[in-house]
């Protein structure tokens, strides 16, 4: 986990200069990818599976999320008149938390009937969770892309 950790924090640093360069929706789209591209591996876990490689993959994915975090909020932020904004701080504060509830819960379901068929909590079981992680993650591609016409707009001037 720790590893992961470590990419967030990297994403914290280049996140700002990302979304300078290539706009809120290029850098949430970058870290979508760089999230699916690190997932990829972790499908094909087994108990072979290096080490290194399993850290080096959590760290780019911690990254590719972290990437993820800002832009998004940043673009709801920016979408919001002044006036509104604490209670769109309130409403995005109980989506966060109610969606984050319900995807850990669907990964749990997921990874405890594979652990069922593999016997216990075994690298299969593991990769058959980030599998349907990944298809999770295709599918958020589309609403993501939507934040590019965004970056050619203006943020709305504080009334």
């Amino acid at each position: 986990m720790s590893t992961g950790g470590i990419g967030v924090l990297a994403a914290g640093w280049l996140c700002p200069r990302l979304m300078r360069g290539i706009g809120g929706g290029g850098a949430l789209l970058t870290g979508m990818l760089l999230t699916i591209l690190a997932t990829v591996p972790l499908t094909r876990l087994s108990a072979h599976t290096p080490y290194p490689l399993l850290c080096a993959t959590l760290a780019v994915r911690g990254l590719g999320t972290g990437l993820t975090i800002v832009p998004a909020m940043t673009r709801a932020f920016q979408s919001v008149r002044p006036p509104s904004i604490p209670d769109a701080a309130a409403q995005l504060n109980l989506v966060q938390r109610i969606g984050g509830a319900v995807a850990l819960a669907a990964v749990t379901v997921v990874l405890e009937a594979a652990a069922r068929r593999s016997h216990g909590l075994a690298p299969a079981a593991f990769a058959h969770s980030f599998t349907w992680l990944l298809a999770a993650y295709a599918v958020m591609l589309l609403p993501a892309a939507a934040l590019l016409p965004a970056d050619r707009h203006p943020p709305r001037p504080a009334a």
